[in-house]
Formats: structure tokens, C-alpha cells, sequence
């Protein structure tokens, strides 16, 4: 956002999730710490849509591997301008590992880890800040986690990834247009 680089959610040193922002400052080559979001979550999603930065999903674990909480559906708008987080309407599909672009002003959230029976969600969901509300939109024909992704003229590619939890992978191209 603006001139600065916005590191948000992740693991610590022992592998628990975290909910803390560091910030780094090309131009003076230094980190400062930020406020921390509400909830611990490594492997969110996030985008920058007018100035403020969401952070969509993830996952909440322990040190010692145990999943507090396997796929977080909550949403969290951090605004740098004020230095605050506040709560979003939360995913209609919980998940982490996710696609996630702007289109026109509003959040695509496409696929993620981790499905029912270790599948990967083929969700595509829309977020409208203006009415901070989330629609269902046509789902992926490839489910899949982990994937390469970006916005190219108002449409998301999204490139390899994971049919199924943890390290499964596939060769699929695909695009979506809204």
C-alpha cells in the first residue's frame, strides 16, 4: 500500500500461527511492527481494494502441530491510514491456501485447501466492500489449493495447484472471467 510492503499473519520460529504485521520501508530499508490482527492465521488470503488491506481465511495451528482451526472463514480490513482492523462479513467457505484477486473494486476468493475428505474447495466467491457482503459466483472446473494466480485484464489465471490436501499437484491452466 503506497510505498510500503505489508507482511500480515504466517508461522513463528516453533510453527504456530501468528497474527502479527511487520511492515517494511523500501525507501529506508527497515521493518516496523504494525497492529496485530484479531486472529492467529497462517496461509490467508489478501488483497488491497481502495487503500485497505483484507485478510481473508487461513488456518490457526499450534507449535506442536495441532489444528486449532482448520479452515478460518472470518475476514479482517486492516486501514493503514488510521493503523485499525476491523471485521468483514465473513466467507460463506472457510478455507486457506486460496486464489484471491480484485476484479472492479470487489475480492475473488477462488478455490483453497482444505475440502471435505482432504479435497480441494472449487469455490469462487465475490466480496463487495461497498455492502460488505459475499456472493456465490461460477465455481472452478478445477478444485485446487496452492496455486499460482493473478488479475490480468479484469480476469484471474490460475495455474497448477492441488486437487487434494497437502502435496498433490496438476498441470491446469484456467481462467476465470467475470
Amino acid at each position: 500500500v503506497g510505498t510500503l510492503i505489508y507482511v500480515i499473519g504466517g508461522f513463528d520460529n516453533a510453527g504456530n500461527s501468528v497474527n502479527t504485521m511487520d511492515i517494511y520501508n523500501p525507501q529506508t530499508n527497515s521493518w516496523s511492527a504494525g497492529p496485530s490482527m484479531q486472529t492467529r492465521r497462517d496461509n490467508p488470503g489478501s488483497a488491497v481494494i481502495n487503500g485497505l488491506i483484507y485478510v481473508v481465511g487461513g488456518r490457526t495451528r499450534d507449535a506442536d502441530g495441532t489444528t486449532v482451526v482448520n479452515t478460518l472463514n472470518s475476514v479482517e480490513v486492516f486501514n493503514p491510514a488510521t493503523g485499525t482492523w476491523a471485521g468483514a462479513a465473513s466467507m460463506p467457505t472457510g478455507r486457506r491456501t486460496m486464489a484471491v484477486g480484485v476484479i472492479n473494486g470487489k475480492l475473488i476468493a477462488m478455490g483453497g485447501e482444505s475440502g471435505p475428505g482432504s479435497t480441494a474447495f472449487a469455490q469462487n466467491e465475490q466480496y463487495d466492500p461497498t455492502t460488505n457482503s459475499w456472493t456465490s459466483l461460477a465455481p472452478m472446473p478445477t478444485g485446487r489449493h496452492g496455486m499460482a494466480y493473478g488479475v490480468i485484464d479484469g480476469k484471474v489465471y490460475t495455474a497448477a495447484g492441488g486437487p487434494t490436501a497437502g502435496s498433490a499437484f496438476i498441470n491446469v491452466v484456467e481462467i476465470y472471467t467475470p
